[in-house]
């Protein structure tokens, strides 16, 4: 089994999990004052570093656990603590970034949000070629910008995010199942 087959099998296990948990249940915090945990999402890194994209290929998956809390009213803000992995391989090097952040998310209106934040980023990254055998392991500070839509159930969004990081810049595009 490759890595990419098993990081495929435990996204579509967490999903479905996800999804059987919250048929019963209505989207939104268990404990308003503490908040809850709101989504999990999978989906693609399109990576425009070149560390990135040449220790693990210039498509790479991406899952993330994201938290919410909101914001006492009359603020339309939505406090979001997330992480995640962003793992790819090519040719014997890998790319495995994860990513610990900190950001507000607002909705525009008709299912629309758009959303910021910062955080850190745990770089692991080993390119092996005929040139070079180099393994990088490196922590970097950076932020994202991200704009979603979230589906009249309100159970399913789609998110296009830009994270800009050190080594690790990039377009993340994917699907989330709130909870």
């Amino acid at each position: 089994m490759t890595l990419r087959t098993l990081y495929t099998s435990l996204a579509f296990a967490g999903l479905s999990v996800a999804a059987a948990t919250s048929a019963s249940a209505a989207p939104g915090p268990a404990l308003p004052i503490l908040g809850s945990p709101n989504t999990i999402t999978a989906g693609v890194f399109l990576p425009s570093s070149g560390a990135a994209k040449s220790a693990g290929g210039s498509t790479q998956l991406d899952i993330e656990f994201h938290y919410g809390l909101p914001i006492p009213n009359p603020t339309p803000l939505k406090a979001v603590f997330s992480i995640g992995v962003e793992t790819g391989s090519k040719s014997g090097g890998h790319s495995t970034i994860i990513p610990v952040t900190a950001g507000a998310q607002v909705s525009l209106g008709g299912g629309v949000y758009a959303g910021a934040g910062v955080g850190y980023y745990f770089l692991n990254q080993h390119r092996n070629d005929s040139f070079t055998d180099q393994l990088s392991t490196s922590t970097r500070f950076g932020g994202y910008g991200e704009l979603g839509y979230s589906l009249p159930t309100g159970l399913i969004s789609v998110s296009a995010k830009y994270q800009a990081v050190q080594r690790a810049d990039g377009v993340i595009v994917a699907v989330g199942l709130h909870f």
